[in-house]
Parts: C-alpha cells; sequence; structure tokens
C-alpha cells in the first residue's frame, strides 16, 4: 500500500528521532563507558550525561552489558564497512598492493576508539561482557578473511605458495608487540611510522616466504 503523503513525512521524523537518540546514547555511553571504566559507569550515568530519561535508555538497551556491547559493535561496525572493499591498486606491484592493506589494517587497530576501548578491557579484565570481547577479535577474523582472499587472487603469481600460512604470518608481524607497545604508551606512532613499520613487516613476510 502506497502511504499517505501527508502522513510519510511524520513517519520518516519519527525514525529520524528514534535513530538520533540512540546515537546519541550511544555516543554519550562511549564516553562515559571510556571516563570512568565499564564497573563505574551506570545507566544513571549515561541517561544523565545523555539528556535523556532512564525509561527511554532502558527502551533501548535492557540492562548496562548490552549498552556497552552496542557501543563496541557500532565501533567494529565501521571498521567492518572499511573493510569491505581493500585500497588494491591492480597495476601496482604485489608488494606495494600488501603495504597499502597493512597500512589499512594498522591503522583500524591503532584508531583512537578500538585503542580505548581495548585499553578498557585490558583494565577491567573478567568484568567486561563476553559478547564485546568476541566483537573485538571479529575485525580481526575479518582482515584475515579480506586478506586470504586477496592472496588467493594475487598472491600466488607473487610466488606466494602457501596463502593461508603467509597471511598469519603477515598479520602476525603487523599486530603483535607493535599493537601492545603503542597500547601501553600515552601517544600512538605517526602515519610515518606506521608506514615504516608495514614496510618492514611486508619484507621480512617476503623474505621468509622465500
Amino acid at each position: 500500500m502506497t502511504p499517505d503523503i501527508a502522513t510519510a513525512p511524520v513517519a520518516r521524523t519519527r525514525i529520524d528521532r528514534t535513530l538520533s537518540t540512540r546515537e546519541l546514547m550511544l555516543s554519550t555511553a562511549q564516553e562515559a563507558f571510556l571516563q570512568h571504566g565499564y564497573t563505574e559507569t551506570s545507566m544513571d550515568i549515561v541517561s544523565h550525561k545523555a539528556g535523556v530519561s532512564k525509561t527511554t535508555l532502558y527502551a533501548h538497551f535492557e540492562s548496562k552489558e548490552h549498552l556497552f556491547n552496542a557501543v563496541v559493535e557500532k565501533v567494529i561496525g565501521e571498521y567492518d564497512r572499511l573493510l569491505t572493499e581493500l585500497p588494491v591498486d591492480s597495476d601496482a606491484p604485489f608488494r606495494d598492493q600488501l603495504t597499502e592493506i597493512g597500512v589499512m589494517f594498522t591503522d583500524i587497530l591503532l584508531d583512537r576508539r578500538a585503542a580505548s576501548i581495548v585499553r578498557l578491557c585490558i583494565a577491567e579484565g573478567g568484568r567486561i561482557p563476553r559478547a564485546s570481547l568476541d566483537a573485538l577479535s571479529k575485525t580481526r577474523r575479518r582482515m584475515k578473511l579480506r586478506l586470504t582472499e586477496f592472496l588467493d587472487g594475487h598472491g600466488r603469481a607473487a610466488g606466494i605458495s602457501d596463502p593461508d600460512g603467509f597471511c598469519d604470518l603477515f598479520l602476525a608481524l603487523i599486530n603483535s608487540d607493535y599493537q601492545l607497545d603503542a597500547l601501553l604508551s600515552s601517544t600512538m606512532p605517526g602515519a610515518d611510522a606506521r608506514r615504516r613499520h608495514v614496510e618492514k613487516a611486508v619484507a621480512l613476510a617476503m623474505r621468509l616466504q622465500n
């Protein structure tokens, strides 16, 4: 049935208002969790900071656990969209293509929002909802899937005989201690430093492969 012309804009306005309220609560909750920690953040704090009633907050998120999971899923969802299409120039040499993929992965892993959430999870330990920890690992699995697909299509021509093994090696080289050191530091490495790190990882992975 075709919606009534007079009521359609009203319905759309209500939907937009609902979405904007949810986004406001999610962004406010993210700030609160990062400022106070998971344990010390309450639904009272979030509703007060967001300027909404507790009834409205609970209408969207039935508990603090569900709210935190939604915050994590929102951040991870943005990374998943980025991973839909890898930054690959089909005319560029294989090493250059792999470097651009590695830079993209490193930028995602060291993104300020992701790093803050990971730090929070490390600090809070077992108090963090399991679903949120699973969501964080989802990005790494998506990275491995996308890189494996790329290697299956381009790696063998570059001498990569074992795409799965090369994928594990390369991801370990660009992540591992580099990400941990960055998370424990007060400042994140800049774009130039990240690219140099990835270029070294590419060179080492190719050398070990051959």
